[in-house]
């Protein structure tokens, strides 16, 4: 039986059982109609038709999203934590954090994305970043930001960080695009689960075209303004169980080196404080930390007002209803909104986009406070080892200052030439419990990567032979788990390579 058989089924039972319940509750009405007033039984009846509507509202809904089968089979798909709004869903969900009691309009919506890229993190982390992203004439700024992004987070913060890029478009034909572009170029990103890729739910959008026309904008501006509300409400919704932290983002950024270090110092120093959320950067929509447990209170805040005003005005606005009252003098209300959103010493993030997604509008403004350079060092050290190698260096590089560098993205080794069964062994001053050996290479886009040619050995505490523990893939990576004592492991090819193969990573995690 297919799918959409078994749909109609449902829904034709669902009729059925909604009928059978009215008559059912008809008669029980009028037998005990001279105990219970008639306008009981209106709102018996009212109550039963209003669920009958909503079920089947909601089982139209399913089937419309599902409908939206156009995107490549071979790409890897994945899910969201429990992003069903219903309350079924809700109580038996122990990850939920958050009560949508507080808006409880939520309820009756569609959240469910299109297209899920990626598996993502299974368990809930300490942040989920999320960045909505819609198309520019001419531009895409997305790629750039991604790679700031992972190439400026240590590799000791990846396995507590989720990404979430939504592609804020309903033209399936870009988003497709993009997700295979992204696949492209960030794959250990998203089957690492690092990074996961939405769409739009199916008819999430209203009309834009027939809104009101508010602050005298003209109607496209309106339409672009509202969205982009609607954009940034959508993501935190649905990122909300995913992680203890929100990082509200944009697609045209760049970031400091060691930023989810520097936030998360940032957050715990925060942790008992009263705060609406914390500003990492200048602008109102960049850089913001929300704790995801206040999230359903700023959605439903947000798609209540979303054609009123823009999302960075909204937001202030939000901050002086819950800091300020109208008996407090101007300059004392302005105190506590300052204290409502404490602001980071530096600026973690630039906004870097000069052409905006709106026809004609250019965005020139940059974070004067944002740091240039990395105030101190990786916290990251891989343990003490005597590093050797008979790869051939192309330049200057070496294999002991990739070791060295520990992930801090500073160093890399450049080999021009390899023979099968050449190595790069790393020997432990002290045989040592390894949770993780991170090997990364090539520098994006297929350059340079070293493809399904080498694999990462172990040499366990007492043992005389290496086993195998990790094989590159197809773009470049070997993730080797050993979570035992090991004296040394080596990188050994496994057949001659031509071409020039860049390390790029080293990473040792006890």
């Amino acid at each position: 039986m297919t799918a959409s058989s078994q749909l109609r089924l449902l829904v034709f039972a669902l009729c059925g059982l909604t009928l059978v319940s009215l008559v059912i509750n008809m008669n029980v009405a009028f037998n005990v109609r001279e105990s219970v007033k008639p306008k009981k039984i209106s709102s018996i009846l009212h109550q039963e038709m209003s669920q009958m509507l909503q079920n089947l509202y909601r089982t139209w809904q399913f089937q419309q999203s599902a409908k939206n089968k156009d995107y490549p089979d071979d790409l890897p798909q994945g899910h969201m934590i429990h992003q069903f709004t219903d309350t079924t869903h809700a109580a038996s969900s122990p990850m939920l954090n958050d009560s949508l009691n507080e808006a409880p309009f939520l309820f009756h919506k569609n959240f469910t994305p299109s297209f899920i890229l990626g598996k993502g993190r299974f368990e809930p982390v300490s942040v989920v970043i999320g960045i909505p992203s819609v198309k520019r004439a001419d531009i895409d700024y997305l790629t750039n930001t991604l790679t700031s992004l992972f190439n400026n987070m240590y590799p000791a913060n990846e396995d507590n960080v989720s990404i979430v890029v939504f592609l804020a478009e309903t033209d399936q034909e870009y988003t497709t695009a993009q997700i295979k572009k992204i696949y492209e170029n960030f794959p250990y990103e998203v089957n690492s689960g690092l990074i996961q890729v939405i769409t739009p739910p199916v008819n999430f959008y209203p009309e834009f075209d027939v809104l009101p026309r508010t602050l005298g904008d003209p109607q496209d501006r309106v339409k672009w303004r509202s969205k982009e509300v609607l954009d940034a409400a959508y993501l935190m919704f649905v990122c909300r169980n995913k992680a203890k932290y929100y990082l509200m983002l944009e697609d045209d950024i760049t970031a400091l080196k060691g930023y989810i270090s520097y936030l998360m110092e940032f957050a715990v120093e925060r942790e008992k404080d009263e705060y609406i959320y914390l500003s990492l950067a200048k602008f109102n929509s960049i850089g913001k930390l929300f704790r995801t447990s206040t999230i359903p209170k700023w959605t439903s805040y947000l798609m209540t007002f979303y054609n009123n005003k823009p999302v960075d005005w909204l937001m202030s606005d939000y901050v002086n209803i819950v800091s300020c009252h109208p008996e407090m003098k101007p300059g004392d209300c302005q105190t506590r909104m300052n204290q409502m959103k404490p602001q980071f010493h530096v600026g973690l993030f630039q906004h870097i986009g000069k052409k905006s997604s709106y026809p004609g509008k250019t965005q020139s403004i940059t974070d004067g406070k944002f740091a240039k350079q990395d105030p101190h060092s990786n916290p990251h050290k891989n343990p003490v080892a005597q590093v050797s190698t008979n790869f051939n260096s192309g330049d200057q590089s070496s294999a002991e200052s990739l070791y060295n560098d520990s992930g801090g993205i500073n160093q890399h080794f450049f080999v021009s030439e390899s023979k099968e069964n050449d190595h790069l062994t790393v020997r432990l001053k002290t045989a040592t419990e390894i949770s993780k050996i991170l090997l990364k290479t090539g520098r994006g886009n297929n350059d340079r990567y070293c493809e399904n040619c080498a694999v990462t050995e172990v040499l366990s505490e007492g043992a005389t032979t290496y086993t195998p523990c990790s094989y590159t893939s197809s773009y470049g990576v070997s993730v080797c788990r050993p979570n035992h004592v090991i004296e040394a492991f080596r990188v050994r090819n496994m057949q001659n390579i031509e071409q020039n193969v860049w390390f790029s990573m080293l990473y040792v995690q006890t």
